[in-house]
């Protein structure tokens, strides 16, 4: 006869499941937050996630070794393990709380980003150059020009002494019908800019994508701490108690 399994036994199980869920949920949060920052901004080299990304990435790994020692606990059902794991989960819980709040916050900052962009506008000094390839290929992608409008061109060098934005700024209709003063005059202002060239910045469009996948990523690890944090509790309840 195959003995029965006690309620605090499949509570366990569950417990140890759901650890394992939330380290691939970390995982790939993280991997598609990477992934939204370097299809848009891969050849700023911005590194806007990759700190919390990382810091993902090993809570994930630390959730995966909680799993284990709490089935190894169950298993050998020795005391030091049981102890490691409750001081584990706690640690983790709290951790995961903090990172889901950063990222949060950090989908809703453009400050540090915005400021990085407009330092390496000044490296645009002329065409057909790294800089200027970086910078065209955003303009033509997005359909946008400069940071937050394509005036933040007349605060760099080449802006101030061509009187122009790059050519990757003009609307595709005014470049094809005249490619060398598609831009001419158009700073520091012109009343019919918008004719011309694109008028909105690039900042907000380049990082829809990137505020998407941080916000997911910090509303899933409030989620998962906030659970976390309640199989924790009852998990430590029942150690102590020793219904394990």
């Amino acid at each position: 006869m195959t003995p029965s399994v006690s309620p605090w036994t499949r509570f366990f199980y569950i417990s140890h499941v759901f650890t394992c869920f939330a380290a691939v949920a970390c995982i790939l949060c993280a991997h598609f937050s990477a992934h939204a920052e370097k299809s848009t901004l891969e050849e700023f080299n911005l590194k806007i996630t990759t700190t919390i990304v990382l810091l993902y990435y090993i809570t994930a790994a630390f959730l995966i070794a909680a799993s284990v020692i709490g089935f190894l606990a169950q298993r050998l059902n020795k005391p030091s393990l049981w102890i490691v794991f409750c001081i584990l989960m706690s640690i983790l819980a709290v951790v995961e709380f903090g990172l889901a709040v950063s990222a949060l916050a950090k989908a809703g900052s453009h400050h540090t980003t915005k400021n990085a962009l407009l330092a390496q506008m000044d490296e645009y000094v002329k065409e057909n150059t790294e800089p200027a390839f970086r910078w065209d290929k955003l303009h033509t992608t997005y359909k946008c020009c400069g940071v937050e409008s394509y005036k933040d061109w007349q605060d760099v060098q080449y802006g101030r002494t061509t009187l122009r934005t790059p050519k990757s700024c003009c609307l595709p209709d005014k470049l094809k019908e005249d490619p060398k003063y598609c831009n001419l005059n158009v700073l520091p202002e012109h009343d019919h800019a918008d004719e011309m060239v694109y008028t909105r910045g690039c900042l907000e469009e380049v990082i829809k994508s990137v505020d998407f996948h941080m916000a997911l990523m910090g509303y899933i690890g409030v989620v998962v701490s906030l659970v976390h944090s309640v199989l924790v509790s009852l998990s430590c309840f029942l150690v102590i108690t020793k219904k394990v």
